[in-house]
C-alpha cells in the first residue's frame, strides 16, 4: 500500500476538479498572507506573462492546493480552507491581485483571471516516482534563494529553526522535488519543483 508522505503525493492522488468560470472576487482571511507571499516569490518577472498568476484547486474536505510557477520553479501548497465552497472546483487568481492582497495585509480581494483555464497543467511538471540514486545534479543558485524565500514566508528558517526539507530527483535532467511540512495554519505542507541545469 502506498503511503502518502508529501504534499505532492497527496496533490497528485486527487482528481483535477472542473474549472469554475465565475469571475466574482474571492475574499481570503489574512491567515493566508504567508502563503500568497511565498507563491508570489515564484512569479515570472514579467507581469504580463500568463504565468503571473496563482492556481487554486479545491479538492474537498476543506483541502485546497495553491500553485505558482515561473516555468523554472513550481510551488504547490496544501492548505486548509475552513470556508471552502462545497464540492470541488478550480480557478486562477491574477498575479497583480495576489501582490495587492499581500501589500494590503489581506484587505484586497483576489481577482479571477479573464481566462482562468490559461494556466498550465502544473500536475504534469511534478515527478510522480523516483528511481535509483544519482551522483550529481545541477541547480540554478537563484532557485535556492527562491526556496529560502518560501521557507522564510512561513518562518521555517532562522537561527533557532531546524526544519527538515527533503529533496528527491531522478537524475541530471529530472526536476528536483523539495518537500516541507508547515505548522503555519492554514498551510499544511508544500513542495517546490525545480528544473535542473546541465552541468556539461
Amino acid at each position: 500500500e502506498l503511503i502518502m508522505t508529501t504534499a505532492a503525493d497527496r496533490y497528485l492522488s486527487t482528481t483535477p476538479p472542473d474549472l469554475h468560470f465565475n469571475r466574482s472576487p474571492w475574499h481570503m482571511e489574512d491567515d493566508f498572507l504567508p502563503a500568497f507571499k511565498a507563491l508570489s516569490a515564484c512569479f515570472p518577472r514579467d507581469p504580463d506573462n500568463r504565468l503571473h498568476a496563482v492556481s487554486i484547486e479545491i479538492t474537498g474536505g476543506g483541502l485546497a492546493y495553491l500553485s505558482a510557477t515561473n516555468g523554472h520553479v513550481l510551488l504547490t501548497l496544501e492548505v486548509m480552507l475552513p470556508s471552502a465552497p462545497k464540492g470541488t472546483t478550480r480557478t486562477t487568481f491574477t498575479g497583480n491581485s495576489v501582490k495587492k492582497f499581500v501589500t494590503t495585509k489581506g484587505y484586497s480581494p483576489l481577482e479571477v483571471c479573464e481566462f482562468p483555464d490559461d494556466f498550465p497543467p502544473v500536475r504534469e511538471a511534478i515527478p510522480k516516482e523516483f528511481g535509483e540514486a544519482h551522483n550529481r545534479i545541477g541547480i540554478n543558485a537563484n532557485y535556492v534563494d527562491t526556496l529560502s524565500k518560501v521557507l522564510k514566508a512561513f518562518r521555517l528558517i532562522g537561527k533557532a529553526k531546524m526544519t527538515p526539507v527533503t529533496m528527491q530527483h531522478n537524475g541530471a535532467l529530472s526536476p528536483m522535488l523539495f518537500s516541507f511540512e508547515s505548522d503555519s495554519n492554514p498551510v499544511v505542507a508544500g513542495t517546490l519543483t525545480v528544473m535542473p541545469i546541465r552541468l556539461d
